[in-house]
C-alpha cells in the first residue's frame, strides 16, 4: 500500500455489528487494517484525506536518517509530499529527528517548506529545537516562514534564544525574524535568555532592536527578570553597558544603587537621570 492513493478502498473494521467506534485510533492508522469493499464512509470516518499518499517505507528511510536511500527513493519517482501512517509530511519527520541531509534532500525533490504535523509545527519549528542551523538555513532559503509559530504560539526566534542557540538566533534574526514579537503570554524572545542569563544571545537580540521594556502577562520585562536572578552581565547588556559598573549591585541585594532600584521599579526617567 505504499505511495498508494486509497481513496478508491473500504476498510473492513473489527467489529461489523457494533458499527463504528474509532476512538483512540490515531488517523490514519487505518492503514494497518484490510482494505476491502463493504463499508462505505470508512474512509471519512478514520480521517482520510483524498490527493494525498502515505510512504511508510520512504518514511521509515528518513527516521532513521539515510539520506542516501532517500534520495535513491525520491529519483526513482517516490512523492516528497508523502506522508507516514500518522500523517505527518515527510519533511517534518525528517526535521523533527533534526535529519538536516534528509531535510534538505526532501526540499530539493520538491516538499512544501512550510509544511506542518497535525498539531500545527512546522518542519522549521522542529529543526530550531534540534538546532540545526544548516536544515533551518535551508528551510528557510527554500520559503519556510521564519516567524510561523508553533502551537503554543513560541517562534523559532523564541525557541532558538531560549536554548542558547547562538548561531540559530543570528540566522533568523537575519532572515527577518520579528525580534519582538510576543507569544500568548506576552513574552518576548528576550525574556527567556535574560532570566536565563544568555550573553551572546541577548547580545544579539538587542542589536536587532529588542526592547527590553516589554511587560509580559506577569507585568515583567527581561531587565526584571535578570535583575531577579541576578544576573549582572545580562542587567548591564539590557542597559547598554558592556559590562557591570563598578559598585553597582543586583536587585534584591543590600546596598542596592538608586539606579537599580529605579529601574527595576520601572522608573525609566528616573533611572536615566542617576
Amino acid at each position: 500500500m505504499c505511495g498508494q492513493d486509497l481513496s478508491g478502498l473500504l476498510v473492513e473494521y473489527y467489529d461489523h455489528e457494533a458499527g463504528w467506534d474509532v476512538e483512540g485510533f490515531s488517523s490514519p492508522q487505518w492503514l494497518y487494517v484490510t482494505c476491502l469493499n463493504g463499508h462505505p464512509n470508512s474512509l471519512d470516518k478514520l480521517g482520510y484525506q483524498p490527493g494525498i499518499y502515505y510512504d511508510q517505507e520512504l518514511a521509515e528511510l528518513v527516521e532513521f536518517g539515510d539520506a542516501s536511500a532517500v534520495r535513491d527513493r525520491l529519483q526513482a519517482g517516490s512523492d516528497p509530499e508523502a506522508r507516514d501512517i500518522f500523517g505527518t509530511p515527510l519533511l517534518v519527520c525528517a526535521a523533527r529527528r533534526g535529519r538536516e541531509d534528509v531535510v534538505m534532500s526532501l526540499l530539493q525533490a520538491g516538499s512544501a517548506a512550510n509544511s506542518a504535523d497535525a498539531g500545527g509545527k512546522s518542519a522549521l519549528n522542529w529543526i530550531c529545537r534540534r538546532g540545526s542551523v544548516e536544515g533551518a538555513a535551508a528551510l528557510l532559503q527554500a520559503g519556510a516562514d521564519v516567524n510561523a509559530p508553533d502551537p503554543s504560539g513560541s517562534t523559532p526566534l523564541m525557541k532558538a534564544a531560549e536554548y542558547n542557540l547562538v548561531a540559530l538566533v543570528d540566522l533568523l534574526l537575519a532572515h527577518g525574524a520579528a525580534v519582538n514579537a510576543r507569544a500568548p503570554h506576552g513574552a518576548t524572545a528576550l525574556h527567556m535568555p535574560a532570566y536565563e542569563g544568555h550573553a551572546d544571545v541577548v547580545r544579539s537580540l538587542m542589536r536587532a532592536g529588542a526592547n527590553p521594556k516589554i511587560k509580559d502577562s506577569n507585568g515583567l520585562t527581561a531587565l526584571d527578570y535578570a535583575q531577579q536572578e541576578r544576573k549582572a552581565e545580562i542587567i548591564a547588556i539590557l542597559r547598554g553597558r558592556s559590562s557591570p559598573e563598578a559598585g553597582e549591585c543586583l536587585a534584591g541585594q543590600p546596598g542596592e544603587t538608586p539606579a537599580g532600584a529605579a529601574g527595576r521599579a520601572g522608573q525609566d526617567e528616573t533611572e536615566a537621570r542617576l
